[in-house]
């Protein structure tokens, strides 16, 4: 029994001496997710951000009690993965209060210097990057549809009249959308509520009086009902054909005509796909965030532009 205590004993003493005294490391070093997010595939994963030197460039040369480093990484971290507040505050060691403070002030600024990556570019432009499957559509100046977010219901009657969709069935808020023929998003409407008709948005934008009469087009999809806008303003309305109640089946001319459009207006489908990897806007929005809800869009749209392009280079 003693030679069994003695070697018990001794195994244990070994098992102490390997052992790491975490009090005294913690206090020796402050640990912060930031240091954590320090390479290119770490801070795509937890941002959007395509590149750590973004966040070091933007983060340069400030110095607050927390940092403008911290503020943007957990502002990006809740858009881009949906995590709540209570938890953002575990990782970067505030109360839930400040990071929801964090989150909106931080939303503000960031979208405010953001917006230049979502410009209208000129005419010119357009024509030096016209891919070939627009060969067929070359006045085409923009593609547009909507997007819609999904947003929790609110007890409030005006409230839910104005986010209900009678199309979705659901309770969102909706975006107009415009991409360029080669895969930029040009153009980023505010949030209305699911209730407003893709026409209702596109004239309270005003994105029309943007064109050129005589020489633009718009391409949409069959839903989008601007026919009479167009012509009031001498646009060309790109739509694949209608099929009608008259008619069972297009005509062979009606059918390469919609496998047309179908192909050169995909682009706008893409780009939507790549808004909604954001999780912020592919789960149910909570009622606090749409007064802000602007400013997310603008940064989502900006990180989409700056990313890998939906066309590569043999598409022109």
């Amino acid at each position: 029994m003693c030679c069994e205590t003695e070697s018990s004993l001794n195994v244990l003493y070994k098992d102490v001496s390997v052992q790491v005294n975490v009090n005294t490391y913690l206090d020796q070093r402050e640990f912060s997710i930031a240091d954590i997010i320090n390479n290119d595939y770490r801070i795509k994963f937890c941002t959007g951000i395509s590149n750590v030197t973004y966040l070091q460039f933007a983060t340069s040369n400030r110095n607050y009690t927390f940092c403008v480093r911290k503020r943007i990484l957990l502002t990006l971290m809740k858009i881009k993965l949906g995590l709540s507040f209570r938890f953002l505050a575990v990782l970067f060691n505030i109360s839930e209060s400040a990071s929801r403070i964090y989150f909106k002030d931080t939303c503000k600024v960031m979208s405010v210097y953001m917006k230049v990556f979502l410009k209208f570019p000129a005419k010119d432009k357009i024509l030096q990057n016209m891919p070939k499957c627009f060969d067929n559509y070359k006045k085409c100046r923009v593609i547009l549809d909507c997007t819609e977010i999904p947003v929790q219901k609110r007890g409030c009657l005006k409230c839910k009249i104005r986010t209900y969709s009678h199309y979705k069935k659901d309770h969102n808020v909706k975006v107009l959308i415009g991409v360029s023929p080669s895969g930029m998003l040009t153009y980023l409407s505010k949030a209305y509520g699911g209730r407003a008709s893709d026409k209702s948005i596109f004239n309270k934008e005003g994105i029309i009086d943007l064109l050129i009469p005589g020489a633009d087009a718009i391409m949409v999809d069959k839903g989008f009902l601007i026919e009479d806008e167009c012509k009031k303003h001498f646009i060309q309305l790109i739509r694949p054909p209608f099929l009608g109640k008259s008619r069972k089946q297009f005509s062979k001319q009606e059918a390469e005509e919609t496998a047309s459009i179908a192909r050169a207006r995909i682009h706008v489908e893409r780009l939507i796909q790549k808004l909604k990897l954001f999780a912020v806007l592919r789960n149910r929005l909570p009622w606090s965030l749409l007064p802000c809800i602007d400013d997310v869009l603008i940064i989502i749209g900006a990180l989409v532009n700056l990313s890998k392009p939906i066309l590569g280079n043999d598409k022109f």
